[in-house]
């Protein structure tokens, strides 16, 4: 395959792409910061079933720290509100731009608290 976009390429790029993308998640300026990781499972006393098994915390205001997800070339963010979920968005497909990766905003859909695949707009 050489240097052409090959798998191998592809995956790496988009590994290199999240590292970036996430920096430093200590810098209390940086957009996917946090400082600390929550269980959150069913037996527990303070067990909250309007919260994820397990998430990321920002302890500065005790929301759920915004975060993205990929899967292949699909990005999924995750966040607080609908604004910080648009933030998340821009910041993922801001940087994807700057390093050249390919980004298709026709395939990005608005946030939802309703599990299950995504629906068209």
């Amino acid at each position: 395959m050489g240097f052409k976009p090959s798998p191998y390429c592809a995956g790496q790029a988009m590994l290199r792409a999240k590292e970036k993308i996430r920096g430093n998640p200590l810098d209390a300026q940086n957009l996917f910061q946090y400082d600390a990781f929550v269980l959150n499972v069913p037996g527990e006393s303070a067990y909250d079933p309007s919260k994820p098994w397990v998430f990321k915390l920002r302890t500065k205001d005790g929301q759920i720290a915004n975060d993205f997800f990929m899967y292949v070339d699909n990005v999924r963010t995750t966040g607080f509100s609908e604004l910080s979920c648009w933030q998340c968005t821009r910041a993922v497909a801001s940087a994807f731009n700057h390093l050249g990766i390919q980004d298709a905003p026709r395939k990005r859909q608005g946030p939802s608290i309703e599990p299950g695949p995504l629906q068209c707009f």
